[in-house]
């Protein structure tokens, strides 16, 4: 640097020679080193050259570099390098070149310099030496992002493309910078893909403050437009900005925003404060009245969900929330619900109209009260309810809960549930009363079923993986009496859950059976056993099932119609032959026993009956006067086609016989 200097005072005395050309060797400074420097002065044309072979600044290289001053002035008051050229080879890029003006005047100490690199590109610098140091003030327009390449941090995606603008004010002596960054069309992306943006448009506006140990900011930082992927979150901006106002300070390896206020108008207002400690997040107070739960749902909650059927689940309504994290956990999370609705996309789960509280702590009991004015489960809708936990770390619990359900009601009782390491555990009891049974088979697109259910819900127990009843479960129906052993449902928040149980219903009134399901009149008693029932993701399986008489002294008569309809799900004849008797002119026979079977694996039901016939079984073996038989004739049925039968049956048609 002193041979530069010396070099310019040098220059008035020597301004007789009309060529000078000086060989400076190289210049050596802290973490800078300019090699082959080489000075070409024409005093007649007022013209200066500059170049070097090599600019070393820390880890960065520049190489070729060339200042060709167009008019150079050297006087007392001014030296100036005006209508300049600027050339040197990267980084960023392989060759850069501009146009630039530099103008330093001694005695005011002030530096004024241009530097154009392309049209519409432009830096400019003004500063003024004073006793505590140099202040100025820069101004950059569309400055190319990949320009900072060489400084760019090594953990952060790198940008591929965008426009840096910015007003900067600055100073050296309590080192400060106040001003605003623009940034348009900013591309970025790492490795991975795991961090991307696309046209991003931000506007920062604040300051900065620097001292020994660290500094301190505060300003706005306003996201424009543009889209960008953070996994697991992602969020795309169009017409509403998102705006942040912060202030805090850094001190080392802890950064700490001391408040902050984040704005958007689809969300509402979050005010907010944290610590980073050691780059971990050690403290964070959040609160937020009347934010909409549908964007706060989809961008902060939801990408943190592993349940896919919690991930479908679609968020309406708004929520106050307050929440407080130290030492890296949790300690506090209050929500106030108001008119929430929580569906998922295919209609399996739901609620709607919640309202209420949830206060939680790590450390103290608490109690939530909420309410909702209706819902589905399984398809099945919900009524209104009322609903208070008792919350204690990762404990909560109610002694009883009542869920109206089809006209009928769901109780609930000794609810419990603890979170381990593992996952959820817990358990329950309760009865069901009064459920009518045509709103359950309307729910579920059944055929309709006239009566009601009722029965006792035995221990249920809940594990990360599976739901298990203990204990049969019984209910009441069609005047006879229903148990349910066995029931498992594994995955039940998964993709595909899988339920499998076993069925015995005793002692069934066949009467009401067959004229819900407009069969045709059977008067009687029946059992029915379905063992090894399998459903995956709630379609059918397989199942052993077998349909037969109960035991006892009753009446037994069966009408011509259900006849007709027993011979179409088993197969051609007995219909046929019905009609080309006598027994045509009787509208009821009597029979001694019913009955068949289905072993149903692969979509195909192995059928069988009570008894075995010549070229079949026996469906339906008579009894009394007049008496008849119905055999079956197809083993082998696909279970679509026998749906599509008993449909047909069931809805009141006539029985296709084939």
């Amino acid at each position: 640097m002193q041979r530069v200097l010396l070099l310019l005072l040098m220059l008035p005395m020597l301004a007789w020679a009309a060529q000078l050309q000086l060989d400076l060797g190289s210049l050596t400074g802290p973490q800078m080193q300019l090699t082959h420097l080489q000075a070409s002065l024409d005093t007649e044309r007022q013209q200066l050259r500059l170049q070097a072979a090599q600019l070393q600044f820390g880890q960065h290289q520049w190489r070729q570099l060339q200042l060709q001053c167009g008019r150079f002035v050297w006087q007392a008051r001014e030296l100036a390098c005006l209508e300049g050229q600027l050339s040197f080879d990267g980084p960023p890029r392989k060759r850069v070149a501009g146009r630039v003006n530099l103008r330093y005047q001694p005695q005011s100490r002030s530096l004024q310099l241009t530097l154009s690199p392309q049209s519409g590109q432009q830096l400019s610098l003004h500063a003024t030496a004073g006793k505590g140091g140099w202040q100025g003030k820069l101004d950059l327009q569309q400055w190319p992002v990949t320009d900072a390449l060489p400084w760019w941090p090594t953990d952060l995606p790198q940008p591929r493309q965008g426009l840096l603008s910015a007003q900067l004010d600055w100073q050296q002596s309590s080192p400060r910078l106040d001003g605003k960054l623009s940034l348009r069309g900013v591309q970025f992306a790492d490795s991975s893909g795991s961090r991307a943006g696309e046209r991003v448009d931000l506007d920062w506006q604040g300051q900065l403050a620097l001292n020994a140990e660290g500094g301190s900011w505060q300003g706005q930082l306003r996201w424009l437009a543009g889209e960008v992927y953070w996994e697991p979150f992602y969020l795309k901006l169009d017409a509403s900005p998102l705006v942040l106002e912060s202030r805090g300070q850094w001190q080392g390896p802890q950064l700490e925003v001391k408040q902050a206020q984040l704005q958007w108008a689809p969300l509402g207002q979050l005010d907010f404060d944290l610590l980073l400690q050691q780059g971990k997040l050690n403290r964070v107070r959040l609160q937020g009245q009347g934010l909409a739960l549908k964007p706060l749902y989809e961008t902060a909650l939801q990408p943190l969900l592993t349940s896919p059927l919690l991930k479908a689940l679609q968020a309406e309504g708004r929520a106050d929330v307050s929440l407080l994290v130290q030492e890296g956990a949790l300690q506090r999370l209050t929500l106030g619900l108001h008119e929430v609705s929580l569906v998922d996309k295919g209609g399996k789960l739901g609620w709607y109209g919640v309202n209420g509280s949830l206060p939680w702590s790590r450390t103290e009991a608490t109690t939530a009260a909420l309410g909702w004015k209706g819902g589905v489960v399984l398809g099945l809708p919900l009524g209104a309810a009322e609903l208070k936990l008792n919350l204690h770390g990762s404990a909560l619990s109610t002694p009883r809960f009542e869920q109206a359900l089809l006209g009928g009601r769901l109780v609930l009782k000794d609810v419990s549930l603890k979170q381990q390491e593992d996952g959820w555990h817990g358990g329950l009891s309760g009865e069901l009363t009064g459920v009518s049974l045509p709103e359950m088979s309307t729910a579920l697109q059944w055929p309709r079923i006239e009566g009601e259910l009722s029965g006792s819900l035995p221990r249920v127990v809940l594990s990360p993986k599976e739901l298990r009843l203990f204990g049969p479960l019984e209910i009441q129906a069609f005047d006879g009496i229903a148990f349910l052993r066995n029931v498992r449902l594994q995955e039940p928040f998964g993709v595909a859950p899988r339920f499998s149980a076993d069925l015995a219903m005793q002692n069934l009134d066949l009467l009401q059976l067959t004229r819900t399901f407009s069969f045709g009149a059977i008067e009687g008693r029946l059992d029915v056993n379905v063992d090894d029932l399998q459903l995956l993701n709630w379609e059918l399986q397989q199942f052993d099932a077998r349909i037969g008489s109960s035991p006892g002294d009753y009446r037994k008569r069966i009408s011509q119609r259900a006849v007709e309809n027993i011979s179409a799900l088993g197969g051609a004849g007995t219909a046929a032959a019905l009609q080309r008797t006598f027994l045509r002119f009787f509208e009821t026979f009597g029979y001694s026993q019913l009955g068949v079977s289905c072993r149903l694996r692969n979509n195909v039901c192995q059928m069988d009956g009570i008894a075995a016939s010549p070229n079949g079984y026996v469906l339906v073996s008579g009894g009394g006067v007049p008496s008849i038989n119905v055999i079956g004739y197809n083993r082998a049925v696909q279970w679509s086609e026998l749906m599509q039968r008993l449909k047909r049956i069931t809805a009141g048609g006539s029985a296709v016989v084939q």
